[in-house]
């Protein structure tokens, strides 16, 4: 019996929740269970209806007995679902909304420790962070008076972000080669796959398109970070393979500028895709 409740409980209101949910509905579709109307979206009864199977389903020959909502879990890599076998085996499942079929996806969240700043680095980091909150009350207070907006970009915030992307980028760069090659590595997944399948969900129709992830399509060597505004471009050979945006994760005023940042790729141009012809349970999709 799949406990949809829980499945749900791993979702905290963010903003790719409903491109999760898609996924989730059209896999219990295929599953046999049907009570969909947990999710509270009305899109989501024509994704179950067009894949309503009381036959079960099965991937390698194996009968899927559960899902597991993983998307808070960053130890599965960028998996948001797990589907469980019966023979215990486990697969995951990235998901994205995307509107075109270049998928860009945030892969990890890095520290500027991850990227190899010390104690010291991290220190002048939180340093440029406060002086920031100091230029960013004169600029609200300058612009807006007392009436302040939520959400408003501002030169204090997109500042102090360009700074600390050029001083990460320095910190990296002088780094021994192995250590950075370690690293990036690590950051993208090119040792140890992201996930074993990606899903693109439209964000109209949230009708879904499914992809095997097969091996790295790059090989680092000599990996260099390059600043680019508040970005971090990841660099092979002068070519840009991901990027890393340098941000205050919950605004200015409520978070630290050393915690955790997003880290992007195209994943057509990191992993080889293999498209899916998922519209039968006993189809036989590519193994991991």
């Amino acid at each position: 019996m799949i406990d949809v409740d829980a499945i749900i409980a791993g979702w905290k209101g963010n903003t790719g929740d409903v491109y999760e949910m898609a996924v989730t509905v059209e896999l219990l579709g295929r599953m046999g269970c049907l009570d969909a109307d947990k999710f509270k979206l009305e899109k989501l009864s024509k994704v179950l209806e067009e894949t309503r199977n009381e036959a079960g389903l099965r991937i390698h020959g194996k009968r899927v007995i559960n899902i597991i909502n993983a998307t808070q879990d960053d130890t599965v890599g960028t998996g948001d679902l797990i589907l469980v076998l019966e023979d215990g085996s486990r697969l995951s499942i990235s998901i994205t909304g995307a509107s075109t079929k270049q998928v860009a996806k945030c892969i990890t969240n890095p520290t500027p420790k991850r990227l190899g700043c010390t104690h010291d680095d991290i220190e002048h980091i939180k340093q440029i962070a406060s002086e920031a909150r100091i230029e960013y009350e004169r600029e609200m207070s300058e612009r807006f008076g007392l009436e302040r907006p939520r959400r408003v970009r501002t030169d204090a915030s997109k500042n102090a972000c360009i700074k600390v992307a050029s001083l990460v980028a320095a910190i990296f760069n002088a780094l021994p080669k192995s250590e950075r090659k370690r690293i990036v590595d690590e950051l993208l997944w090119l040792e140890n796959k992201p996930s074993d399948y990606l899903v693109i969900v439209d964000k109209t129709l949230l009708t879904t398109e499914w992809f095997h992830i097969g091996d790295p399509r790059i090989i680092v060597t000599d990996p260099r970070l390059a600043p680019d505004g508040i970005y971090l471009a990841v660099t092979e050979n002068s070519k840009i393979i991901s990027k890393i945006q340098v941000k205050f994760n919950n605004g200015i005023m409520r978070s630290d500028l050393h915690t955790s940042w997003n880290a992007n790729c195209v994943f057509s141009e990191l992993y080889t895709l293999t498209r899916i012809n998922f519209k039968y349970s006993e189809e036989s999709l590519p193994r991991t």
